[in-house]
């Protein structure tokens, strides 16, 4: 239903749809098409990052080991206050003597919590299985779009050239259509020969008009896959 409104539509306007004429309508190569596709898919782009946090996750677990170490210091200054006999001559002198001193005192402490280290090894294995998963999703994914768009590209350059076969079909039935109007005026050709020639004509137009429907849609969905524009 939804192909002939859209005939029905060319057929009042006149032009093309969607600005679009599939007579002169040419391809960009289908290697720049699947590399657009890649680059622009969605699904593709949420696998990425989805990756990406994996391995950010990943590189997290690899530096845990500074959570493990702890730097430690202490600075002071104070006064000593200490006896000290002193000598003058020989007449002892015993004084108490003040000083002021300056203490610091800096170490290194490891703590290593028994359970961390012993599922440490087992965690970084997990991430790196769901890593690999996404890599290999994240292909799977790729390898069917680059499927479904050989596919559409293929689809749509087959419905171009229908479309020019049925385009020559339509010339040839025109031709046929103008020697039957003049044999008809000449009285050498009989009414049903020469309604039989333009019902041919007719089909032959209708033919093409849903060839280039046909085409019309496989280009636009395939443009919509590509993310890009696909004409050359």
């Amino acid at each position: 239903m939804y192909r002939y409104l859209l005939y029905i539509a060319i057929i009042f306007v006149g032009q093309p749809l969607f600005g679009l004429d599939v007579d002169q309508l040419l391809l960009r190569p289908l290697d720049d098409l699947l590399t657009d596709a890649e680059q622009h898919s969605p699904a593709l782009q949420l696998e990425r990052l989805d990756a990406e946090l994996l391995y950010s996750d990943l590189r997290i677990l690899k530096k845990e080991w500074a959570n493990y170490v702890a730097l430690s210091g202490s600075f002071q200054v104070g006064n000593v206050q200490f006896i000290d006999n002193l000598s003058g001559g020989n007449t002892p002198d015993v004084r108490t003597v003040t000083r002021e001193n300056i203490f610091a005192v800096a170490g290194i402490g490891l703590r290593l919590p028994l359970n961390d280290f012993l599922t440490k090894a087992e965690r970084r294995r997990q991430l790196e299985i769901k890593l690999d998963q996404e890599r290999l999703s994240l292909q799977q994914q790729a390898f069917e779009l680059r499927q479904l768009v050989i596919r559409q590209y293929n689809d749509l350059q087959r419905a171009l050239r229908i479309t020019d076969i049925r385009s020559r079909d339509l010339n040839f039935q025109d031709l046929a259509s103008e020697t039957a109007e003049r044999s008809f005026r000449e009285g050498t050709m009989d009414l049903a020969t020469y309604t039989d020639t333009f019902s041919k004509r007719n089909e032959a137009e209708i033919r093409l008009e849903e060839a280039k429907l046909d085409a019309q849609l496989l280009y636009l969905l395939l443009r919509e896959l590509v993310g890009a524009e696909i004409k050359a």
